[in-house]
C-alpha cells in the first residue's frame, strides 16, 4: 500500500545530471553549461546536496501559463506537466524515503517531519517538459556562510534580496530563504523577461504586487512595440524593461553608468550597494564583450577588507569634499541569476582600461568590469561592462541615491573643516520604516535618549539612511525621507552618537551655521543637530 501511495514520488541520491537526462530524454549534447552550474553549486560543500525528491506530474503554474500561451498550440504534443526535483542535505536517499513511508503509515505528523527534514531542505527545481531549457523555477538555498541580515562582514558574501519560499510535499510545508532563478527558453522568455521575473520575485512580494509570469512580463514590455515580434522573444531594449516594470504597478529607477562616449557617468557600486543593502534586487545591462547586450539580476556583493579598487567619486569626477569615502565602493564582487550560467554566480569586479581615438588624440577610458562567469572556448574570461542599471521600486520611493549623496558630502565637508582629525566612511542605503524600527529596537550601543527618540518618533514608510563611521564605529547618522521631493530637502533627522563629536557640534552649532550661510541646505543640516 506505501509503494503505491507513493508511486508519484521517487527517492535519489544526488544524481541531478542522471535525474535531467533520464527525464526528457535529453542527449549527453544538449546537458549545458547552465545544467553542470546547478549541479556544481548544490554539490559544493556549503550547500551539501545529497539526496533528491522528485515529484512526478507536478503542474507548476508558471510553465503552465507559458504552455498555455505558447507549447498548447504547436503540433508537437508537448506535455503540460512537470517534474519537482527537491533537495536534502545530511539524509541519504533511503532513508528519506523511509521517514516519508513512515509519516504516510500514521507513525510521524507533519510537524515531526519537519523536525526531522527542515533544517536539510535545501529548496526545489522545476524540470520543464522541454527539449533543452528544462531548467523551470528554481528556488534553492544561498552558500550558507552567506549574510543575509545585519551588519555586513568584509570579505563575506551579503545575499540579502531573498524570500521565503514553501514547496508543500505531501501535506508537509518545507520552507527555503531564496530567490527563485530561472533559465530562459528563448520562446516566452529572453535575458531580460527572466532577469525581470527574478527581481519581481522579491520586490512584488516585498511591496504587495502579484508575481507576474514571463509570458505576462513579455506581453507587458512589448505591449507598444511595433518593430519586434513580442513572441518568439529575442530580446527587450531598455524602454521595454522599464514598461514592464510600470506595468506591474512599480517604478523603475534607472540609472546610466556610462554615456556613449564610454565615460563613467555614475557610481555602480555605490548606488547597487544602496539598493542591495536594503534586499532589493538590481538589474545590470550589461555589454558582453565581443557579443552584445545581456541582462542579469544582481542579488548580492562582497565587500573589500579595506580601501577601493578604484576611486568612483573622483572618477566619475562628482563634485563631492577631497577624500569622500563610501562603504558601498567597496564591492569586490557581485552575485547575480544570470540566465545564461546559473543562480548565485560570483563576478569579480576589475577596472578596465580602453585606449580609444578621439579627434586623432589617444584618450584612456576607465570603467568598471565584471569578469568570472562568462568564458570563452578556451576558458578565459569574457568581461562584461555594465551600461545601465535598472531598480524595481515601489511608486512612493521618490528620491534617489544621487541625491541624499550630496547631503552626505555636505556633512562630510563640514566635519573635515571644523573637526580636524576625524576620517568618515558613508554607509547608505535605503530602508523601510518597520526595517529600521527594527534593528534599532535591538542595538545596545546607541545612547538611550536617542535611541528612544528614534523609536518614538513618527518616520516615512521608506527613508535614506546616512551612517557616518569613524574607525569602524558609527558617530552619526543622518535620516531623509525617501517618498520626499526631489527638488526639496529630505533630511528630517541628524543623531549624533558619538558623545564627544556631539558636544562639539552642538556647542559650536551657531558657529558652523554662520560659517554656511551661504549653503542654504548645509544650514538647513547644522539646524537639525541636537
Amino acid at each position: 500500500m506505501a509503494d503505491q501511495t507513493l508511486s508519484f514520488l521517487e527517492f535519489t541520491e544526488f544524481n541531478l545530471k542522471g535525474v535531467l537526462l533520464e527525464s526528457f530524454e535529453t542527449t549527453t549534447a544538449e546537458f549545458n553549461d547552465r545544467h553542470s552550474y546547478l549541479i556544481d553549486y548544490l554539490s559544493n560543500s556549503e550547500v551539501g546536496a545529497k539526496s533528491i525528491l522528485i515529484e512526478h506530474e507536478y503542474v507548476d503554474g508558471d510553465f503552465l501559463d507559458d504552455y498555455a500561451h505558447y507549447y498548447v498550440k504547436c503540433k508537437k504534443p508537448y506535455s503540460r506537466f512537470c517534474k519537482r526535483a527537491s533537495f536534502f542535505k545530511d539524509v541519504n536517499a533511503t532513508e528519506l524515503e523511509a521517514q516519508f513511508a513512515s509519516y504516510l503509515a500514521g507513525k510521524a505528523d507533519a510537524d515531526e517531519m519537519i523536525s526531522a527534514l527542515g533544517e536539510k531542505y535545501l529548496g526545489f527545481t522545476i524540470i520543464k517538459p522541454l527539449p533543452t531549457t528544462v531548467i523551470g523555477k528554481t528556488s534553492i538555498v544561498p552558500y550558507r556562510n552567506s549574510k543575509v541580515r545585519g551588519e555586513d562582514e568584509t570579505g563575506q558574501r551579503s545575499i540579502r534580496c531573498l524570500r521565503p519560499y514553501t514547496a508543500t510535499i505531501l501535506g508537509i510545508p518545507f520552507k527555503v530563504e531564496s530567490l527563485a532563478y530561472i533559465e530562459q527558453d528563448r520562446v516566452i522568455a529572453a535575458c531580460a523577461t527572466s532577469a525581470l521575473w527574478s527581481a519581481f520575485q522579491k520586490t512584488a512580494y516585498e511591496f504587495g504586487y502579484r508575481i507576474p509570469t514571463l509570458y505576462q512580463i513579455t506581453d507587458l514590455a512589448t505591449m507598444y512595440s511595433t518593430t519586434n515580434r513580442p513572441i518568439p522573444s529575442s530580446g527587450l531594449e531598455d524602454p521595454q524593461i522599464c514598461q514592464a516594470i510600470k506595468g506591474i504597478g512599480l517604478e523603475p529607477e534607472y540609472l546610466e553608468i556610462l554615456d556613449p562616449a564610454r565615460n563613467y557617468k555614475n557610481l555602480l557600486l555605490a548606488n547597487s550597494y544602496a539598493y542591495l543593502r536594503s534586499g532589493l534586487p538590481v538589474i545590470f545591462l550589461v555589454l558582453v564583450t565581443g557579443m552584445g547586450g545581456h541582462a542579469i539580476t544582481v542579488t548580492g556583493y562582497r565587500l573589500r577588507e579595506k580601501g577601493q579598487i578604484f576611486n568612483e567619486v573622483e572618477l566619475a569626477n562628482l563634485k563631492l569634499p577631497k577624500g569622500f569615502k563610501l562603504k558601498g565602493s567597496r564591492i569586490e564582487a557581485f552575485y547575480s541569476h544570470d540566465d545564461q550560467i546559473g543562480p548565485f554566480c560570483k563576478d569579480m569586479v576589475e577596472l578596465a582600461h580602453e585606449i580609444r581615438d578621439e579627434g586623432g588624440a589617444q584618450v584612456v577610458k576607465c570603467f568598471p568590469q565584471l569578469v568570472g562567469t562568462w568564458k570563452d572556448g578556451q576558458k578565459q574570461n569574457i568581461p562584461l561592462v555594465p551600461d545601465v542599471m535598472v531598480v524595481p521600486v515601489y511608486h512612493k520611493i521618490r528620491v534617489p541615491f544621487s541625491t541624499v549623496l550630496k547631503h552626505a558630502g555636505r556633512m562630510d565637508g563640514i566635519l573635515k573643516a571644523h573637526y580636524p582629525g576625524i576620517d568618515i566612511e558613508w554607509d547608505i542605503f535605503l530602508s523601510s520604516v518597520n526595517a529600521y524600527k527594527n534593528e534599532m529596537s535591538r542595538r545596545h550601543d546607541v545612547p538611550t535618549d536617542i535611541r528612544k527618540i528614534l523609536l518614538e518618533s513618527s518616520h516615512p514608510r521608506f527613508i535614506w539612511r546616512l551612517r557616518a563611521f569613524s574607525s569602524d564605529i558609527e558617530v552619526m547618522e543622518i535620516l531623509a525621507d525617501a517618498t520626499d521631493m526631489e527638488l526639496s530637502f529630505q533630511v528630517y533627522r541628524v543623531s549624533i552618537f558619538d558623545t564627544t563629536l556631539r558636544e562639539f557640534m552642538v556647542e559650536n552649532k551657531a558657529a558652523l551655521i554662520s560659517y554656511r550661510q551661504n549653503d542654504y541646505f548645509a544650514k538647513l543640516l547644522l539646524e537639525l543637530i541636537w
